[in-house]
Formats: C-alpha cells, structure tokens, sequence
C-alpha cells in the first residue's frame, strides 16, 4: 500500500518555506539598512573631511607631505580633488592647479631634454630639474615633491599624451618616447636602471631568463626607437658583447 504525507507534514512544510521567505525578506532589509547608514556616515565623513580642507588649506597647498596625507584620507572615502576642475576640492583648495602646472612643466621638460634622454629619465633627474625650474620662473608658491610628480603624471597618461611611469624597486622611470613601449622593453629598462644605466644581450639573458633572441629583438627595438646608444667593442676587446647605454638613466648612477 502506499503511504500517503499526513497534513501535519504539508502544513509544516508550508510553515518552513514561510518561514524562510520572511527570513530572506527581513535579511535584505537589514543590508538595506545597514547600507544606508553607512552611506549616511560616508557623507558625514565626507562633510568633515571638506571642514578639514578649508581649515588646512593653505598647508595642503604648500606642504608637500601634508598634501600627500590629505590625498590618501581622500582615497579612503572614495574622493578624488583631482578629478574634475569644477568640483569643490579644486575650487576651494586649487590642487588641480598645482598638478596642472606640474604637468605642463613635466611635458615641457621631457620634451626639451628627449634628443639626450632618448625619451627615459630617472623621476629623480626631473624631480630635481623641475625645482630648479620652479625657483627660476617663479610660477608657484608651492612646494613640490615626487609624490606630487609621480601624480601628475599619473592623470596626463589617462589623456594619452605620450608620457608614462615605469615602477622600479626603488623608484620610477619616465617614459617620454613618441610611441609606447612593450612589455619587453619595459623590462630591459627596469633592469638598465639597476645595473647603472647599462645591458648586454648576455645579461639580459641571465638577468631575465631570456632566450638570445629574445633578448636581441628588444634590444634592437629599442635602438630603432633612438632609446639606447649602442657601444660596439673595439678591436682591443675580443670576445666582448656590445654594450647597450641609456643616456637618460646612467647620468643618474654617476652622481
């Protein structure tokens, strides 16, 4: 015979599936309501943080590690003071002028000094040559350090203008050639930056784990691209691999 499910056992299955339905329904509204307060306190964060600004104004401005610390509070709350020149970070505090100017000083340098750099320069050259260039026109009252030029930076490469850092261990490489550069090369930079400025095939085949090939290609790409200058050994040195300089990372090692 076949047993058939009492109505106790319907009922108690309706009960559960019930039950777990105003489960569900009270859990999403306790995320809604936890989410609205939490949106409710970013704001008020956010109101503190503009309080903040306009009482510390004139150190965000000039005060290059203050100006620092005050971008990450702003990261952390989702606010950018750099992202648009009509919003209340830039009208209040002018930090989008200083970065700004930073940029177009930046561009104005890369370009003036690419027939000798080859388009790569060590962000500790341009730091320095930007202070002096700040002290001699005199253009803002602002101090500056490399955080604020590693930012700068960072916003002209979202327009695509061309010039690009290039993150080492220790620091970063600007990047300022007329096309953009592969991964490949990218990664003999890197290497030239702590080996003094200088590589050779075999090094960047130890180095990197590269085949030969590999290694000649980049290279080679990167001479087409008037990045390197090319030392061939002479006839005194026997057995010796040419030798690949970048001008504008080994002036740096010699300082």
């Amino acid at each position: 015979m076949r047993r058939r499910t009492g109505l106790g056992g319907v009922g108690a299955i309706q009960k559960q599936k019930q039950a777990e339905s105003k489960y569900k329904e009270k859990s999403a509204e306790i995320a809604q309501q936890q989410l609205t307060k939490l949106s409710e306190q970013m704001e008020v964060f956010r109101e503190k943080l503009q309080e903040f600004a306009i009482k510390h104004k004139k150190d965000i401005r000039k005060d290059p590690e203050f100006r620092r610390a005050f971008q990450m509070m702003c990261a952390n709350v989702g606010v950018d003071p750099l992202h648009s020149s009509t919003n209340f970070w830039t009208k209040m505090l002018g930090v989008g002028d200083i970065y700004y100017e930073l940029a177009v000083q930046v561009v104005e340098i890369c370009m003036a000094l690419n027939h000798r750099t080859g388009g790569v320069m060590d962000i500790g050259e341009l730091y320095q040559r930007l202070l002096r260039s700040r002290k001699a026109s005199s253009k803002s009252d602002a101090d500056i350090s490399v955080d604020d030029v590693e930012r700068a930076i960072e916003k002209m490469a979202i327009l695509g203008n061309g010039i690009q850092l290039i993150k080492c261990r220790s620091t970063s490489i600007v990047q300022s050639t007329s096309s953009e550069l592969n991964l490949d090369q990218n990664e003999v930079i890197k290497l030239a930056q702590e080996l003094e400025g200088r590589v050779t095939a075999p090094v960047l085949c130890e180095k990197l784990n590269w085949s030969a090939t590999k290694a000649e290609r980049a290279l080679n790409d990167l001479t087409m691209e008037g990045v390197v200058w090319v030392d061939e050994p002479g006839p005194g040195r026997p057995g010796s691999s040419t030798a690949y300089w970048f001008p504008g990372l080994f002036k740096v090692a010699s300082r």
